[in-house]
């Protein structure tokens, strides 16, 4: 969870991801966590993510999955770790964000602007 949480320190989580990673081959950690870990990682570098575990409101002001790689085999890996189909989990998060009182901000491409310039200041893309 410390690594989870530690975005603004992008080798440390990268390091943790290594661990993770031989942990989870060793049978030692859960594969989700692995998968969860890789989705932040992938999202702060403003890559597509894996697994589809990373949501951000979108455009249309819809809480969606950020980008994923290889859509097509989304499902696929989201088993393999043993994480619920993604429309599970799309419902879930726009379920927790409307109780939560959530919503999305007002200038969407100022927001994806404050993210990329938050990513470059804190070394997770150039």
């Amino acid at each position: 969870m410390i690594a989870q949480h530690a975005i603004g320190l992008p080798d440390f989580q990268r390091r943790c991801l290594d661990l993770l990673n031989t942990a989870v081959t060793k049978e030692e950690a859960p594969a989700v966590h692995a998968a969860y870990l890789t989705d932040r990682i992938r999202f702060n570098e403003r890559k597509p993510q894996i697994y589809g575990t990373i949501f951000d409101w979108d455009e249309h002001g819809q809480l969606s999955p950020w980008t994923i790689e290889d859509e097509a085999g989304v499902e696929e890996r989201r088993s393999s770790v043993g994480l619920p189909p993604l429309v599970d989990a799309v419902e879930d998060a726009r379920n927790q964000a409307e109780a939560e009182g959530s919503k999305p901000t007002a200038d969407y491409s100022a927001r994806q602007w404050e993210i990329e310039e938050w990513s470059r200041k804190t070394g997770w893309t150039e």
